[in-house]
This record gives structure tokens, sequence and C-alpha cells, in this order.
């Protein structure tokens, strides 16, 4: 939901963004409020794994956030990750299936 509130408010590529803070957080309360999702904790365990995983793939910066949200999915049994930023991903493909969400109809 973090990095959904992040793409929803910020300007990328010189394009305004679409929905103003108190928008983006009426979206997402929308959203969670819904049954449509489960919100997973990120634990410890978690944590430590994306540090593993973050020194042995050579992930640095803001990209970490990328290797919580893949260690969170192995804490939880999830082995397919769907996104529209396939890049951020590429280092971590050998640890999950990762899918471009554009090719789904």
């Amino acid at each position: 939901m973090g990095e959904f509130y992040v793409s929803l408010t910020r300007i990328f590529g010189g394009i305004e963004a679409p929905l103003t803070p108190e928008e983006a957080r009426e979206e997402i309360e929308q959203m969670l409020s819904s049954d449509i999702f489960i919100v997973l904790p990120v634990t410890e365990l978690a944590l430590r794994k994306s540090l593993i995983l973050s020194s042995k793939k050579g992930i640095k910066g803001a990209n970490f956030w990328d290797v919580v949200i893949i260690a969170t999915m192995l804490e939880n049994g999830i082995s397919i990750l769907y996104t529209e930023n396939l890049k951020d991903f590429k280092k971590l493909t050998d640890v999950v299936v990762v899918k471009d969400l554009q090719g789904i109809e």
C-alpha cells in the first residue's frame, strides 16, 4: 500500500501526480476496508531475510524496499509477484516468479 501511495502522489517523468495526498489516502482507505486485500506485516524475520538477500544480490539504496516485499512474500508462502516494474525485481527472479502485470487481461 505504501508503494501504491507513492505512485498515486508523485510527479513522474514530468507528469503531475494523479491524486492529492488526501485523495490517495481516501482511495487506500477504501481498498483497506474492502476484503480484496490481506495486508501482511513486515516482521523482523522478513527484514533479516531482506538484509541477507540484498547482500547476496548486491542490492543498494531504495531497491532494498523491493527486497522487503520479496522477503515478506517468502515468509508467507507467496511465490509469484505481479508488477508493472519488472526492472526493480530483475535480480530476484531466481527467488520468486516475477510476472508482468500489464500482460494480464
